[in-house]
């Protein structure tokens, strides 16, 4: 006979109730390493000091150079801006993401967090969400708007906010393909030096790559940084078909990322 005071059993959990759980653990410990140090000021006063730094060049000191050329003062800022948070922001990435996995496989931390019901594509997904997003905010978006906010107080003829913001968006997308491909290569291997070359030789040798196969740029983001600088002046992306391109890319590599984690020993 039941007891008269007898509750029903819970539920038991669903995967995707447990996955959602760990996911949500998992993104509040990621964020809590920039709250715990400096980086969550330290990295947007870094970039955004740079950025405003760099446009003294086409506003200040080189001005008479840069009106001089076509499309003037406004392009040379632009050309500046876009340049420096192509590079800027990815090598942040690279920087940023080369540790996380092998870090934590080599002091035992992601072996103790998949000793709790954790679903392994967790770990990386999190990681990617939370520095990914973060990098991008502080890399690029935040110094990105501060520019803007120079070249309107500066310039009689600074860029329209619709094109520049759209610029701004293919940066982040540029920035997070270089976040996933570290993260892909730092979830399959523990050479930190492999994990940091290989992103860094697509980043500084792209151009090379382009002038010796130039339909190369349709599918790779390495025009990326240019068609932003483009943008940002009001004309039209030149290579659209590498902004689909660069995002099935970052897709891919995420869940390369995801992949191999669940196969590593850890």
């Amino acid at each position: 006979m039941t007891r008269p005071d007898a509750r029903p059993s819970a539920p038991a959990p669903t995967a995707g109730g447990v996955a959602r759980r760990a996911l949500t653990t998992l993104l509040a410990k990621e964020a809590s390493l920039w709250r715990r140090g400096h980086a969550w000021w330290s990295q947007p006063v870094l970039f955004v000091g740079l950025t405003v730094a760099a446009l003294a060049l086409p506003l200040v000191a080189l001005r008479d150079v840069f009106a001089a050329e076509p499309g003037g003062v406004t392009a040379g800022a632009a050309s500046v801006v876009s340049g420096l948070l192509t590079t800027g922001a990815a090598l942040a990435a690279v920087l940023w993401f080369q540790n996380t996995l092998i870090g934590e496989r080599q002091s035992g931390t992601a072996a103790w967090i998949l000793s709790k019901p954790v679903p392994r594509w967790t770990v990386p997904a999190a990681k990617f969400i939370v520095h990914g997003g973060l990098v991008s905010l502080s890399a690029v978006i935040l110094p990105g708007l501060a520019a803007w906010g120079v070249l309107r107080a500066a310039l009689p003829s600074a860029p329209d906010p619709g094109p520049y913001l759209a610029a701004l968006a293919v940066l982040v997308l540029h920035t997070l393909v270089y976040a996933a491909a570290t993260l892909a290569l730092g979830a399959w291997t523990d050479v930190r030096g492999l994990v940091v070359a290989l992103p860094l030789a697509s980043l500084l040798g792209g151009d090379l790559i382009l002038s010796l196969v130039p339909q190369a740029a349709q599918v790779t983001p390495w025009l990326l940084g240019r068609g932003a600088g483009l943008l940002m002046q009001g004309a039209p992306f030149p290579v659209p078909t590498a902004l689909a391109a660069t995002a099935v890319l970052a897709v891919a590599l995420l869940g390369l990322a995801m992949a191999a984690f669940g196969r590593r020993d850890l």
